[in-house]
């Protein structure tokens, strides 16, 4: 149990940081690269969003399996307490900071609505797919019932427009569902640990590296298969794919960790992962409201930096020490733990 939550830990530690590095591909350099959509090209950003929200879902669904075991009223009231309300609280920020840079005269909840849809999306999607699958498990008792009606709300998610639900929300249902199945099928989270698989596993990651391609990023094309009234089967075939990829190399990432995990160089950077691990949300939210200060800085003294690695890793880092002091603060007040911290 112990080892199983360290090894949890220690991947969505790692994960943060990727969700950084990414952001940071995507806004670090200025409006002229963003714009462009350039960052599509990019390799190490192709690696990590074939499988990092995808794998942070797959690790969510796992955890709370355990949770999920409540009295279904305190199930559902500490996860709008300590998702919902971190949520709302980042949110409330990066809306304030949106609105502010627009020169915006008047509010209009619509716009609030629809910017909650886009940014912070993560905590949302976690929020809806445990409100989900509990009420479902809460109602439909028997096991051969709850899994057709979760058949019946995957089907739903790609038959409905991606304009009702957007697409990256309902792309992470499927992935809470093989967490939560994995965790009551086998109580562990299922890695490679014989080299030669990991060895094999890797080489398909590079493989996917190359044809992952604009069109399976779910941001651009979306997850409704019905096209112009009919069934579209290259959006079919896309999903399929898609949904291959992010198991695939979410797997790869986490065996190739505990692997690492067991030389003693890794090991010795390994306690302050899971210390990163231990505090993703907070790191989520800081983040977010962070790229949007950055990118927005950027366009409005028309900053275009050259491309490049360096920069990126610097905004990591920058970030990273950023949410450290903010949690260190953040944590000395009760009010600030319960509303940015998702804690007591």
């Amino acid at each position: 149990m112990v080892n199983r939550d360290k090894n949890l830990d220690l991947y969505k530690g790692v994960l943060i940081i990727l969700v950084i590095l990414g952001h940071a591909l995507q806004f670090g350099f200025g409006p002229q690269y963003r714009f462009s959509e350039l960052f599509y090209d990019d390799f190490m950003f192709r690696a990590i969003y074939t499988f990092h929200m995808p794998l942070f879902m797959t690790i969510s669904g796992f955890l709370f399996y355990y949770s999920n075991s409540k009295n279904y009223q305190s199930v559902i009231l500490s996860k709008i307490k300590y998702i919902g309300i971190p949520f709302l609280s980042y949110f409330v920020i990066i809306y304030g900071l949106i609105f502010y840079f627009a020169n915006a005269d008047s509010f209009y909840f619509i716009d609030f609505i629809n910017k909650m849809r886009i940014n912070m999306w993560f905590l949302s999607s976690l929020l809806l797919n445990c409100m989900i699958v509990s009420s479902t498990v809460h109602f439909f008792k028997k096991r051969e019932l709850v899994y057709l009606v979760f058949a019946f709300i995957f089907v739903l998610f790609h038959v409905l427009s991606d304009d009702i639900i957007p697409s990256h929300h309902k792309f992470m249902f499927f992935y809470f569902l093989v967490g939560y199945w994995c965790c009551n099928k086998f109580g562990v989270f299922f890695i490679c640990n014989k080299v030669l698989l990991v060895s094999l596993l890797s080489l398909l990651f590079i493989f996917t590296l190359f044809i992952f391609d604009k069109e399976l990023f779910v941001y651009g094309s979306g997850l409704c298969i019905i096209k112009e009234g009919r069934l579209s089967l290259q959006q079919l075939f896309i999903d399929i794919i898609r949904y291959v990829i992010g198991i695939v190399n979410g797997l790869c990432f986490c065996s190739v960790l505990v692997l690492l995990n067991k030389y003693r160089w890794f090991s010795k950077i390994s306690d302050y992962l899971l210390h990163l691990g231990n505090n993703t949300l907070a790191i989520y939210g800081v983040q977010s409201i962070a790229f949007i200060l950055i990118s927005e800085l950027l366009e409005l003294h028309e900053v275009c930096i050259p491309y490049n690695y360096v920069i990126p890793i610097a905004w990591v880092i920058i970030v990273i020490i950023i949410s450290e002091l903010f949690i260190l603060v953040s944590d000395k007040s009760k009010l600030c733990r319960f509303l940015f911290l998702g804690r007591k």
